[in-house]
């Protein structure tokens, strides 16, 4: 008997995309691969002693989604966002985020990662944080072959480097406070899933953790592939 059959997700790119300048909305242009399935994208808003700012963002005109926000409670000097949209328009496109409300030194700090492979959202963490040199955050995938994916932020003497279980794609290069970090490989089968992210010395850390699943070819397709081979 046939079963179904997991596409092997894979990352494709990723790059430090910039930020306002302080103040305004932000625009830029990113280029997702012509095999890609999934965006994902880390922002930094206003710092959390003020109000937190409502953002709206698009990817060639089609709005993100907002999966995991950090706020003061979470230890962290701003507001720290991990959005991502499935299915993204691949090629060059413009990234557009537009900020409203009265947050304090409202800058808009962006990264991106684009994977193949990816079918759908599989598990989301609540943000985890420490003052340390480091900080290990655990996620538990929910279907065979997830790849985890983990966004982080600190304080300062970062950026956060890469640390048992974890591979860095991109990281904040004028600020230096944030990272955006994946697995590397499947996670088979479900099971938690740990990364560790590391400072040059000791400071606040966060990290927001999501694992997505891979897309799956029903059995009856790949009967009928062999069929017409």
């Amino acid at each position: 008997t046939e079963e179904d059959k997991d596409v092997a997700i894979a990352f494709q790119g990723a790059a430090d995309l910039g930020d306002n300048g302080g103040s305004g909305d932000f625009s830029t242009s990113y280029a997702v691969n012509a095999s890609s399935t999934l965006l994902i994208v880390s922002v930094r808003g206003p710092t959390t002693s003020g109000a937190e700012n409502v953002y709206t963002m698009t990817y060639n005109s089609v709005v993100c989604t907002k999966l995991i926000t950090a706020t003061g409670t979470d230890i962290a000097a701003r507001y720290q966002y991990f959005y991502y949209l499935l299915n993204p328009s691949t090629g060059s496109n413009t990234l557009s985020i537009t900020q409203t409300g009265s947050g304090s030194s409202p800058y808009i700090i962006v990264g991106a990662a684009d994977y193949s492979g990816v079918g759908a959202l599989d598990a989301t963490g609540a943000p985890d944080h420490i003052s340390s040199t480091s900080l290990t955050s655990s996620l538990t995938t929910v279907a065979d072959n997830s790849w985890v994916t983990m966004i982080s932020v600190c304080n300062g003497s970062g950026p956060p480097a890469a640390g048992s279980g974890a591979t860095r794609r991109a990281f904040g290069v004028t600020f230096a406070d944030w990272a955006i970090f994946d697995s590397n490989a499947p996670v088979s089968p479900a099971a938690a899933y740990s990364m560790t992210d590391t400072l040059g010395s000791a400071n606040l850390i966060i990290n927001m953790m999501a694992s997505f699943s891979p897309v799956s070819i029903p059995s009856a397709e790949i009967l009928m592939g062999q069929a017409v081979m």
